[in-house]
């Protein structure tokens, strides 16, 4: 592995160690849902909680979504099962790419999700592919934010929006950015709350 980021948050045999969880918490493998694995599968501040606060401030409903920082893949799993959204997730860390292909089979969303072991920097997608980029606390590991800023709009169709979920200062979270055109980095519509 050459990438910091990657480095910092790989972790091995990262699904066996989620599945041996939840078989102590007496979930059965064979039967497991979104809400059972809720907990891990979206490890930001407020979690899946504020992925739903998220998701009900746009339209969504059949959307084409790019997932940019997916992690393990739940915001995606919730885009793909509540909304009905062509969900493709990518994160510059194999093993979360893994995790969230083998958790996704495991709730038995496969078919609606795609992951890809992807850098934000190098978006591996055509121009205009998508109605929405989601991305949630992922810019603050970027250095280069105009090249980042730059590649959501190239992928996002000319009504596209932007949806992200960032601590920009320490003691503020950016709730929701909605942002149509991206001509410069969004600062259009947003909300904060102090934590």
């Amino acid at each position: 592995m050459e990438n910091p980021i990657e480095n910092q948050h790989n972790i091995l045999d990262l699904f066996e160690n989620i599945l041996r969880r939840l078989k102590e918490k007496g979930i059965d493998i064979r039967d497991v849902s979104r809400k059972d694995i809720s907990g891990v599968d979206e490890f930001y501040i407020r979690g899946a909680e504020i992925s739903g606060e998220l998701a009900k401030e746009v339209f969504l409903n059949h959307s084409r979504v790019l997932d940019v920082g997916c992690g393990l893949g739940g915001s995606a799993r919730m885009l793909a099962g509540d909304y009905d959204c062509d969900v493709t997730g990518i994160d510059i860390c194999a093993e979360y790419i893994k995790t969230a292909q083998k958790l996704s089979k495991l709730v038995g969303i496969s078919d609606r999700v795609k992951f890809i072991h992807a850098d934000a920097l190098k978006l591996p997608f055509e121009d205009k592919t998508f109605d929405i980029v989601w991305t949630q606390h992922v810019q603050m590991n970027i250095e280069n934010k105009e090249k980042f800023y730059s590649e959501i709009k190239r992928v996002l169709n000319d009504e596209g929006t932007l949806i992200y979920y960032e601590i920009l200062k320490k003691i503020w979270v950016v709730l929701f950015i909605r942002y149509h055109g991206l001509m410069t980095p969004p600062s259009a519509f947003y909300k904060q709350f102090q934590i």
